[in-house]
């Protein structure tokens, strides 16, 4: 009894304004009471139940301050003479901040602000980066934009995206990275990391009052448990490229076959080889050298690659083709889409078109410890990896030491160093005048294709290994003889009618007609058929 004789008194003595040291003693004096308000309640007759909360005001600052049992505050606007203002939820103390509060209310007094919801805050941070991207094409590319799109598209289905973006704690964000980090990948979990930190860094100023809760989150929150992304460490050996060159006469579309020997005679990225142009060519019908704008490279730098004659043969093939096509296709890109020839090549088709026309044991190595890279996968930077390890071998056989080999393919595959010299770009300008680094490549690249081609000739007339596109086709046909087995099984005992509901029949959770579709659910079939006598 003294105790709350106490707590009463240490509560009526605390007044507004409020700090976070006297709203603290709040708490514990609202606990008090409460408590010894269910106690006597228990002990006593009545059916009225005690309040589990308590109530404190700061008229002033429109605020309602309301405690419950467990010492939870929660602070709300409050507008007793104002009855067209509603007293909404601003909160939860300590993660809003009575200062922060006060502004919320205010802003809802002085009708200056709207709760912004989420998907309000992701709009306009989708707006921004599209904004940036034509503000500065060139430091921000549309295809880095839609990557950061795709991603904060992802974001959306962890979010109640209609809920008040600036009620967003901290403790639920950990939440929600709790749950990407369960069902994504490492890489991808990381990656969504970031575009929150992004999202919330462009927003906390402008739409939640400069908070940003993701400060009080550990910035490896998600790499310790998740553990940090692995480059790719897929790699094959010119046996299997030569391979993959020839069985690319069997695609079905020329844009298919040429645009992956254009990647297994350079090592270009996929998105340069996607997106290349007809503009960078110095001649559409007879070109020698390609010249990359800097905003088309990762590097930000220009990059100038010769023309062999069996590259001039894929370019000419295709501009042979766009010519039979006019006003069917894009004019604008070299490699286009199949089945929509107005679009450049697709961005995934890439790295399947390699998967499915390699041989099976192409990729070298630990394949259990293999990891995908990026959104273009393991197989477009197997070729990468090929050509840059075979051009530096080929070029130390030629005679040139380690460290010149090591050079030439990484001009040749364009890998820009924080440790090249920062001024060559302004000072050297021996490309210009005597096409030096253009010769460099050029011999290091005929040396690469020439070793290519070789191997090529020299399997032509040989039985090739299985691709996985073989594989694939195989084993369809084994499953579909052994789908068809059953079915004969039983049409043979019953007519149409009779079919249809064997076919509906349970055995443990499914039916007969999907358990027929997997080999596990096939064995089961087969199994209850012998049991029946079939």
């Amino acid at each position: 009894m003294d105790e709350y004789s106490k707590a009463q008194e240490k509560w009526k003595a605390i007044e507004a304004p409020f700090t976070a040291t006297t709203l603290r003693s709040c708490v514990t004096a609202a606990k008090s009471i409460i408590n010894y308000r269910l106690n006597e309640h228990k002990n006593s007759k009545s059916s009225k139940s005690p309040e589990k909360r308590m109530t404190k005001y700061e008229p002033s600052n429109n605020l309602r301050i309301v405690i419950n049992v467990n010492g939870n505050v929660s602070i709300y606007a409050h507008f007793p003479r104002n009855p067209g203002l509603k007293g909404q939820k601003l909160g939860e103390f300590p993660q809003l901040q009575l200062d922060v509060a006060r502004q919320k209310a205010n802003n809802i007094k002085n009708d200056t602000f709207d709760e912004f919801s989420i998907e309000y805050v992701f709009r306009a941070f989708e707006q921004q980066l599209k904004d940036r991207t034509k503000r500065n094409p060139e430091g921000f590319r549309e295809n880095s934009c839609n990557t950061y799109l795709a991603r904060i598209k992802k974001l959306r289905s962890y979010f109640k995206i209609d809920g008040p973006f600036s009620n967003l704690t901290a403790g639920e964000l950990e939440t929600i990275l709790d749950e990407i980090i369960e069902k994504e990948s490492k890489g991808y979990a990381n990656e969504l990391y970031a575009a929150m930190k992004n999202i919330w860094r462009f927003a906390a100023n402008k739409y939640n009052y400069g908070q940003n809760p993701l400060l009080n989150i550990d910035k490896s929150y998600v790499t310790k448990a998740a553990g940090l992304p692995s480059p790719c460490n897929a790699y094959t050996d010119i046996d299997s490229i030569a391979e993959l060159w020839i069985n690319l006469e069997n695609c079905r579309s020329i844009h298919q076959k040429n645009i992956v020997r254009f990647m297994i005679l350079t090592g270009v990225r996929p998105i340069n080889a996607r997106l290349l142009r007809w503009e960078w060519f110095d001649s559409p019908t007879f070109p020698t050298l390609i010249t990359f704008p800097a905003d088309a490279m990762k590097g930000k730098k220009e990059f100038k690659l010769p023309v062999s004659k069996e590259m001039r043969a894929i370019f000419l093939e295709q501009h042979n083709w766009m010519q039979q096509n006019k006003n069917k296709c894009n004019d604008e890109f070299v490699f286009l889409r199949p089945t929509n020839p107005k679009l450049p090549f697709a961005k995934r088709s890439v790295d399947k078109i390699i998967k499915d026309y390699s041989p099976i044991d192409a990729i070298k190595g630990n394949v259990e410890k293999i990891n995908v890279k990026g959104s273009n996968g393991a197989f477009c930077t197997m070729c990468r990896s090929f050509a840059k390890s075979n051009i530096k071998d080929i070029l130390i056989k030629d005679g040139y030491r380690k460290l010149e080999a090591e050079a030439i393919s990484r001009s040749l595959l364009h890998h820009i160093r924080k440790t090249d010299d920062p001024n060559g770009e302004s000072y050297d300008k021996s490309d210009e005048l005597y096409q030096t680094d253009t010769k460099l490549k050029f011999n290091a690249l005929k040396l690469h294709i020439y070793s290519i081609m070789s191997k090529v000739k020299s399997l032509s007339d040989q039985a090739l290994r299985e691709t996985r596109l073989e594989k694939e086709q195989a084993e369809r046909k084994i499953a579909n003889n052994a789908k068809d087995k059953i079915r004969l099984k039983i049409r043979s005992k019953y007519n149409k009618s009779e079919y249809s509901q064997f076919m509906s029949r349970y055995i443990g959770n499914d039916t007969i007609k999907n358990l027929i579709l997997t080999n596990v659910g096939r064995t089961q079939v087969e199994q209850y058929l012998d049991e029946l006598g079939l």
